[in-house]
């Protein structure tokens, strides 16, 4: 069997790829042939078949990644003296330069200049230095093609150690021959004129003024020609290149330049503006200092960082390498605050409730538990912020709010992170269809101030956040799906017989609530992908909301849902203390049979509901979630500046 070679950035893609067959397309599919067996006759069932052929097709590419993770080789390139898989190379021929980076045949694209190892060019180039003239066989076999190779690199993200090491070690004794010097490394100021997009965009009238100008940003790229120099900066605004030539800087500048100065460091640098002679916006500088000395190297930006656990455990860098990573995070910024103008416009207050709770309440989820030393107690970091926020209904404030974070004890996945940002607003004299109302309204300005319009695309496909949402019953088009009237059938027994049919795993935890509520996420929510509003639950899913007068089954509780994803949840609250009493103890029970997502008894809660509380309606909004749809983010952990992964080493406290 030949050798499979994967870099760790190729493995990384696989896996998410397999991640993706097994998670979504699977269900997919299986709801494609479930819904073409409902039509009846499968001997002449067109969409059966195609959706058996798919289903097949899509098990044997499962198959055959597994096969390729489980027997291939994670390279990682040890040394920038000869070509080996996992390198970058550039060759030269006439002038013509052509850019390659050697990879494992699984994740070969030339498209993309990934040239497989086993391809002729990748072969002719395995094993040759800097310098080399590479001969490359053209198909026919009637004659060479020579290319000389004139430059060859890591891509830093994968180096060794040891060639990291050597780089680190030769920039610290730039830093000691600074110190030596006399020059600061790390000055406590630098000052700046313009930003450097500000430059550009006013170029014309900042040269014909005439003035000096001072910039200060990343060194991005150094290109020293003789007694030429141009480099790329760059700083939160924009790019710009600069020129430093022999003749026209002192002797000290240029030499600094050359034997000081690396990509990564930040300069402070000041000069005129001009045009070069292929017409780039140029500042050509008279005087420059080296303001921060970097020390450790950017990894190579003509590829970036693809390995998804580096982008993450290292989001710095990444960041100071993507600025589409970095569009992410203004455009989240410009999302919170969009919705802070918009409750503020509505009368609202924000305010902020604890996070160490002694009681992990407000929803159904499992919590983190500390200690508190001084207090000798247990605390939970909060789950959710509601039932302190209902406190302050009680307590006379009729419009409250907070964006926050909230930690959930549970797995980890596209759509879930253990620690995310919520909003929760609640207001008094209100019910759920008031909350319907108010969402769309919430929901189209954010999404008009942060995207231009109420439309967006994501993963290819168009949302419209235009108002009226689509709304169906939750009762209705659960109890249609699985053939059972889920209002009438509360036996959890009878739901089995559904999930043995979809071939679906049966929960662990056998409750009326969870049985309905885990084939409505397996087998309808998938399938909602416009904006869609899902009213009227049972009242067994909804501890802390208040039921319909017409029919006390049923829950006032809605949710919206956004590319089969839960973004909203929101319902007229249970302001009735005797009975919010009843459903703890209820949610008790079913937590001493081994529920441990169940709500406990609170009783500061029920204190806090004799006084009375007003009629109150609640809502809560996954900040996350909303990012990764108006971002066009495959993965909440996108959204997240630094999401929760596995340490690289274990502390013991």
């Amino acid at each position: 069997m030949k050798d499979l070679f994967l870099t760790r950035e190729g493995m990384a893609e696989m896996q998410e790829k397999l991640h993706e067959l097994k998670t979504v397309r699977r269900r997919e599919i299986a709801e494609a042939i479930h819904s073409a067996k409902e039509q009846g006759d499968l001997s002449e069932n067109a969409e059966y078949a195609s959706a058996k052929e798919e289903q097949s097709r899509i098990e044997s590419e499962i198959a055959d990644i597994e096969t390729t993770l489980k027997s291939a080789q994670v390279v990682s390139a040890g040394s920038s003296d000869k070509v080996s898989v996992g390198v970058t190379v550039t060759l030269d021929c006439d002038g013509n330069e052509k850019v390659y980076r050697i990879v494992g045949s699984n994740e070969a694209d030339p498209l993309k200049g990934k040239i497989s190892n086993e391809s002729p060019v990748g072969q002719a180039l395995l094993g040759k230095m800097k310098g080399d003239t590479v001969s490359i066989p053209v198909p026919g076999g009637k004659k060479e093609c020579c290319f000389t190779l004139f430059a060859l690199r890591l891509t830093l993200t994968f180096m060794a150690e040891e060639r990291l090491e050597e780089i680190r070690a030769a920039r610290i004794q730039k830093r000691k021959a600074l110190l030596e010097a006399g020059i600061s490394a790390y000055p406590s100021e630098a000052r700046r004129t313009h930003a450097l997009q500000e430059i550009v965009d006013g170029f014309e009238n900042l040269q014909h003024e005439g003035a000096a100008l001072t910039v200060i940003g990343r060194v991005l790229s150094v290109r020293a020609h003789g007694g030429l120099a141009f480099l790329d900066i760059g700083d939160a605004s924009g790019k710009l290149q600069l020129q430093l030539s022999k003749d026209t800087v002192p002797p000290e500048v240029f030499q600094l330049l050359q034997q000081r100065l690396d990509a990564g460091d930040f300069i402070e640098a000041s000069g005129g503006l001009t045009l070069t002679k292929r017409g780039v916006k140029t500042l050509d500088v008279k005087v420059f200092h080296i303001i921060s000395k970097s020390i450790r190297p950017l990894p190579d930006s003509w590829y970036g960082l693809k390995d998804h656990e580096t982008r993450y455990r290292q989001r710095e860098v990444d960041l100071a390498l993507d600025e589409k990573v970095r569009i992410v995070f203004l455009k989240r910024s410009i999302i919170t605050n969009s919705i802070r103008q918009y409750l503020a416009r509505a009368g609202f207050m924000e305010v902020e409730t604890p996070m160490l709770q002694p009681i992990a309440g407000g929803t159904l989820a499992k919590p983190f538990v500390t200690h508190h030393n001084a207090l000798n107690s247990d605390l939970f970091l909060r789950i959710a912020p509601e039932l302190y926020l209902k406190r302050l209904i009680v307590g006379g404030y009729e419009k409250v709010f907070e964006i926050g974070r909230n930690f959930r004890n549970e797995g980890i996945d596209k759509h879930h992170n253990p620690e995310f940002t919520m909003l929760e607003f609640y207001e008094a004299y209100a019910d759920y269809e008031d909350l319907m109302v108010r969402c769309e309204e919430m929901l189209r300005d954010t999404v008009k101030t942060t995207c231009g319009s109420e439309l967006f695309l994501w993963q290819g496909q168009e949302f419209s956040f235009a108002a009226p949402f689509a709304r169906r019953r939750y009762i209705d088009i659960v109890s249609e799906k699985i053939g059972i009237d889920i209002l009438h059938e509360k036996d959890p027994a009878a739901y089995e017989t559904v999930f043995v049919r979809e071939g679906l795993a049966i929960p662990a935890v056998k409750t009326y609530a969870k049985m309905v509520d885990e084939l409505y996420k397996e087998l309808i929510r998938p399938g909602l992908r416009q904006p869609t509003i899902l009213y009227d639950y049972p009242v067994e899913m909804v501890p802390l909301a208040k039921t319909s007068l017409p029919d006390p089954r049923v829950a006032e509780m809605f949710q919206l849902v956004v590319a089969g994803t839960e973004l909203v949840k929101a319902y007229t609250e249970l302001n009735d203390p005797m009975e919010q009493r009843a459903r703890f103890e209820e949610q008790q029970s079913q937590r001493e049979s081994g529920d441990e997502e169940a709500h406990a008894v609170d009783e500061s809660y029920l204190r806090a509901m004799e006084y009375g509380m007003p009629p109150v309606a609640g809502l809560g909004l996954g900040i996350d979630r909303l990012t990764m749809l108006l971002t066009d983010c495959p993965n909440l952990r996108d959204t997240i500046l630094f999401p929760l992964l596995k340490p690289e080493r274990i502390v013991k406290v």
